[in-house]
């Protein structure tokens, strides 16, 4: 009887040891296959900054054909990152024009005016509201071969552009 429970013991340990190795080799069994996919990411937009003109009192330093008068500002930068500003661009709104104080007299129009060609920036602009600085554009009043009273302190509007 010894002999029986004895192979049946044997059996037993054999037969866990084939069962373990089968069910290890099992575990660490596997396929290998290439595969493919596809994700996507998204970039993000920004919103336009503000160029601010910082220079004043300009009419007290123009009359016809007195030279350039510098300009200068910095800019609101809505955004939460730095933007990059290439250049710096002015025009006289060639909408403007004065009221006509003297009816006898030339209006005071945007063609009264030139400014500058635009200046070169390359230069990243901060975040927030009156950040960094510019400078560099010109306006003169033109000394025309009318009479200009009408363009005594008028305030013509400037429109900037950058890109």
């Amino acid at each position: 009887m010894a002999n029986i429970f004895g192979a049946r013991k044997r059996l037993a340990i054999f037969s866990g040891v084939a069962l373990a190795v089968v069910v290890g080799g099992a575990a660490f069994a596997y396929w290998t296959q290439s595969g493919s996919g596809q994700g996507s990411a998204t970039t993000g937009n920004i919103d336009p900054i503000t160029i601010n003109q910082t220079s004043d009192n300009l009419s007290a330093t123009m009359w016809p054909g007195s030279g350039d008068v510098t300009l200068s500002g910095d800019y609101t930068n809505p955004n939460a990152s730095k933007v990059y500003v290439h250049q710096i661009s002015v025009v006289v709104d060639p909408t403007w024009t004065s009221s006509a104080i003297d009816a006898a007299k030339p209006a005071c129009t945007f063609a009264d005016f030139t400014v500058s060609a635009p200046i070169t920036i390359n230069a990243e602009v901060d975040s927030g509201t009156s950040v960094n600085s510019w400078s560099g554009l010109t306006i003169r009043l033109d000394d025309r071969a009318s009479n200009q009273d009408n363009c005594k302190d008028v305030t013509p509007t400037l429109l900037y552009t950058s890109n």
